[in-house]
């Protein structure tokens, strides 16, 4: 049996890569005879990097190198982000890839301590300016796995808008900015920006506003409370007139403007193109070809339920298995059973389907412990 693991990283425990040698462990202990190959994959979200800089090590006329900056932050802090820098012999310039997770992400271990008010995505704004100050004008976002619902304000600040509350003041780069903003001005935007071609990972295809949207249906994950998120929709869709009125673009609807707490749409503001990230990355990584060979493809995330009906990357694997006639498995840390709609959806498109634990994953569960734990899991399936 040819088996292709092709796993999400596991939020908060495991990447990609270590998810995908959990499983293959765990299959090969019932299964000696099994021929695995393992592809570990990403979204657009946290380890999209390196799952790219993986799949493109053997690329024929690709030179490629990680890049690590310091940057200063609006508060005065500093923070740190790779930058994976191609150059490919048919293309005329370098692309830069970035990786917002890296800048203000769930995972980062000061964000915890920062109330979700005051969370902003002005660090992603200093990097893209470091980038274009750098002379890069094709660059390429991935959003996934962001901490802050802003919508891009911080980072449209940093990159040159203006916002101003009722009382004629700037606001502050964040959501409580974005709640109180009443007047935007694109007028000092950095000339650079119109000029670069930027590519936008999305995660989920989420539009900004209402019940699928970037408040109402991610900001509890975030720390919002359920009437913060309806505030802040209605806050959200206030911001998002302005500056469609201000320059004459209407995006609200367009799919994944939603993603990262409404960063999709801020870079449809500045002309960004935005994509699946799954579609990319699959499309990098070769997965066409590995499911060419499979007869099983294996994949997983931490946490399965509606979103990843969204466009997550084990969803869009699955529709790619049934198209090549491969069967598809899903081991999740946990599927989310309270949503019997969406468990019967996901149950369509898998062929198997394991939860790693119950309704909830523990809070201090670490990396050695989830690892045993996946591979015990992968045993069962394979069984």
């Amino acid at each position: 049996m040819r088996i292709l693991i092709a796993p999400d990283s596991f939020k908060g425990t495991l990447t990609s890569r270590q998810a995908a040698q959990a499983m293959a462990e765990g299959i090969r202990a019932v299964n000696r005879q099994a021929d695995i190959r393992l592809l570990p994959m990403a979204d657009g979200g946290e380890g999209t990097l390196d799952v790219l800089e993986g799949a493109w090590q053997t690329s024929a006329g690709l030179k490629r190198h990680v890049e690590r900056r310091s940057f200063d932050l609006p508060s005065g802090a500093a923070i740190s982000a790779d930058y994976l820098i191609l150059n490919e012999n048919d293309l005329s310039e370098p692309v830069a890839i970035i990786e917002s997770a890296q800048l203000i992400g769930m995972n980062l271990p000061h964000m915890p301590d920062v109330d979700i008010m005051q969370r902003g995505s002005g660090a992603l704004g200093v990097a893209m300016r470091a980038l274009l100050d750098s002379g890069y004008r094709h660059i390429v976002v991935a959003l996934g796995g962001s901490a802050t619902n802003d919508g891009g304000l911080g980072m449209l600040m940093q990159l040159g808008m203006q916002a101003f509350g009722a009382d004629g003041r700037p606001v502050t780069p964040d959501a409580d900015g974005l709640r109180a903003v009443r007047e935007v001005n694109f007028s000092k935007l950095l000339k650079e920006v119109r000029k670069a071609k930027i590519q936008v990972l999305c995660d989920v295809q989420a539009p900004l506003l209402g019940r699928a949207g970037a408040s109402r249906k991610f900001g509890v994950q975030k720390g919002l409370s359920r009437d913060q998120c309806m505030e802040m929709d209605m806050g959200m869709a206030r911001y998002a007139g302005l500056c469609e009125q201000a320059l004459g673009m209407p995006l609200r609807a367009m799919p994944g403007s939603g993603a990262a707490g409404g960063l999709g749409f801020a870079f449809a503001l500045l002309g960004g193109e935005l994509e699946s990230g799954a579609d990319y990355i699959m499309k990098a990584s070769g997965i066409a070809q590995g499911l060419e060979w499979a007869d099983w493809l294996v994949t997983g995330e931490g946490r399965s339920d509606a979103q990843t009906l969204m466009g997550k990357i084990p969803f869009r694997l699955a529709a790619s298995a049934a198209s090549a006639g491969v069967k598809a498995a899903l081991i999740s840390g946990t599927v989310d059973s309270g949503d019997e709609a969406a468990v019967k959806k996901l149950e369509k498109h898998f062929d198997r389907m394991i939860a790693v634990y119950g309704k909830r994953i523990a809070d201090d569960l670490n990396a050695t412990v989830a690892y045993a734990d996946l591979r015990e899991a992968a045993g069962r399936m394979a069984a």
